[in-house]
């Protein structure tokens, strides 16, 4: 009679849980969406989204945001593409030509030919004519951007059904000859700062290794992490309040589980987050979801039942029961968590074979936002009198500044909410700032 009441309540729980979210529109003709990117395209301050489509109309769009969560109608940046449903089905984007406004980058089918392609922002609101960067073969279920080369600029990093790469970014809106990071079947991908130098290091699944960056364009031999049996998706951020970098894991088998973080290139064995109740869960991204300073995971699950859903993380890593979000489309696929109108809650994007929509987060919030990039100002950046000045809302406890070469060359025990560096030579630079409730690094230029 017990476990009766139990599995009532918890049903009861999850569905009242389901209506703090609001589902919105952003569009329903954008047939079969896969992959999505969120960013402020425009620049003016309010995150906008850009996707790729697989139809029979396969297509790269973008919709522009108002700040209050009421997008524009589509705008199309290339429609003039084969069938991709043979392609990769990732976006992403990225400066490439340093005007100061972001670009799109996407693996599509183009003249019967996969391409790995950029797009230009033209800054008002259009987009140009499809720039190759390769015939890249297969397709690439991943892009990520980050200077894997300690050049000062942030390069592109793909992979395929076969293998990881990365095209060098010149600086110049050209791309070197794409560069072997590791040969084997490599799925998902994540980066980020997982030991402790500057050089963001990878993470991938299917090959279920971490690679560590030697910051010259070369990755150090993979080490194995000891994933569970299928796994599918990784994505990475904070999970258990140590400041080092966790991942967690997607299953095609419907399993969800995170791995710690040493902070030294290894992690310790995967703990379950969730398991069985869904046939495959897919993407995933990390974020404060209730304001509580803990991150919570939401998630898609494909085929049979085709949810959006969310865990709570309930402090140090453990997690609360899965909460549906949503459940009215099947086939959902990639997710983004991100701030839609601007209102201090973290609200959710998704793609499905429908379209692209938004949920907004009415949830009864716990805390203010721990985000520490939404409470730390680095300026100016470029700088030109080389001054750089930090704002921050929380407390400030050292600033160590690294160069290129990944050399200390200034450590500053500060304990304030502001400070103010000086750097005596020109070139880029990593500030590694330290505050009370976690650790931020970020890239300046000096002119």
């Amino acid at each position: 009679m017990n476990i009766r009441i139990l599995i009532i309540s918890l049903f009861i729980f999850n569905l009242a849980l389901s209506q703090n979210f609001s589902k919105f529109t952003i569009d329903n003709t954008f047939g079969s969406t896969r992959g999505i990117e969120i960013a402020d395209l425009n620049n003016d301050n309010h995150i906008d989204l850009v996707a790729l489509t697989i139809d029979e109309t396969p297509e790269v769009a973008c919709w522009f945001n108002d700040g209050n969560g009421t997008f524009s109608s589509k705008v199309s940046i290339d429609s003039n593409l084969d069938d991709t449903g043979t392609s990769g089905d990732d976006i992403t984007v990225l400066d490439i030509n340093n005007d100061g406004f972001l670009d799109v980058i996407a693996v599509v089918a183009k003249s019967f030919q996969n391409k790995l392609i950029w797009y230009q922002n033209n800054q008002n609101s259009t987009f140009g004519e499809a720039n190759i960067i390769d015939s890249v073969g297969f397709g690439s279920d991943e892009i990520l951007t980050f200077d894997a080369d300690n050049n000062g600029f942030d390069d592109i990093i793909i992979s395929d059904s076969g293998s990881t790469y990365y095209y060098p970014n010149l600086g110049n809106a050209t791309f070197g000859s794409k560069v072997l990071i590791i040969d084997n079947t490599s799925r998902g991908m994540t980066a980020n700062f997982f030991n402790d130098d500057i050089y963001k290091d990878l993470v991938n699944t299917r090959g279920n290794s971490f690679l560590a960056n030697n910051g010259d364009g070369t990755f150090a031999s993979p080490i194995s992490i000891e994933m569970s049996i299928a796994s599918n998706f990784v994505d990475s951020g904070k999970i258990d309040n140590d400041d080092f970098f966790d991942i967690v894991v997607s299953d095609i088998q419907g399993v969800l589980t995170w791995h710690s973080g040493n902070n030294d290139g290894t992690f310790e064995p995967f703990q379950v987050i969730s398991e069985t109740e869904y046939s495959q869960i897919a993407h995933m991204d990390i974020g404060d979801i209730d304001n509580d300073g803990d991150n919570d995971i939401v998630a898609t699950t494909a085929f049979a039942s085709s949810d959006l859903i969310w865990w709570e993380n309930m402090g140090n890593g453990t997690f609360g029961p899965t909460q549906i979000v949503n459940s009215e489309t099947t086939g959902n696929y990639d997710v983004k968590i991100v701030d839609v109108d601007e209102d201090g809650r973290k609200d959710i994007i998704i793609s499905n074979p429908v379209g692209v929509f938004w949920f907004k987060n009415d949830l009864t919030l716990s805390n203010t936002n721990f985000d520490l990039k939404s409470v730390l100002s680095v300026y100016p950046n470029p700088t030109t009198n080389r001054k750089v000045n930090i704002s921050s809302q929380v407390i400030v406890n050292k600033v160590m500044v690294y160069d290129n070469t990944g050399k200390l060359i200034s450590d500053l025990t500060i304990n304030n909410l502001t400070a103010n560096i000086n750097i005596e030579s020109s070139g880029f630079y990593f500030i590694k700032i330290i505050t009370e409730i976690g650790t931020e690094i970020q890239k300046i230029i000096v002119k």
